[in-house]
């Protein structure tokens, strides 16, 4: 079974992939691609935490992606946990992100209604790029 260092880094790179290509969608002009890859910055980057965290019991090396439910659900215990562990502040609405992320990719991906504006592509893309940093900052101060 690989290690769980692995995992951690394989979500980091992928959560800092996934920003790459959401700024990428923005600049070409595609708001529904955009808002996909924000949030999974965010859902890759919070797996990243739960695989690291003490308190992992979510993670499974069996199947190691945390499922997008069980992370929204994990949040508000990742947050608190980060900004214990890390002492770094969370400067954004935190509680809210990761929830309002994905809520506003499932409804860009699966919902029919008013396509997603690039207003509404910038706003999550900047959110996700925060949140991201933040926790990936705090994974390397406390030691991924």
């Amino acid at each position: 079974m690989l290690e769980k260092s692995i995992f951690i880094e394989m979500y980091q790179v992928k959560a800092r992939a996934n920003l790459s290509e959401a700024s990428e969608c923005l600049k070409s002009q595609q708001p529904r691609a955009a808002i996909s890859r924000a949030y999974y910055a965010l859902y890759q980057a919070a797996n990243a935490w739960i695989a690291h965290s003490d308190n992992g019991a979510a993670f499974d090396p069996g199947r190691p992606n945390v499922g997008h439910d069980e992370v929204d659900d994990l949040w508000p215990g990742i947050l608190e946990e980060i900004q214990l562990r890390s002492g770094i502040e969370c400067d954004f609405d935190g509680e809210r992100i990761f929830g309002t992320l994905k809520g506003l990719r499932v409804r860009v991906d699966y919902k029919s209604g008013p396509a997603p504006t690039m207003s509404d592509a910038e706003s999550a893309v900047s959110a996700s790029t925060r949140a991201v940093t933040w926790l990936l900052a705090a994974l390397k101060k406390v030691g991924s």
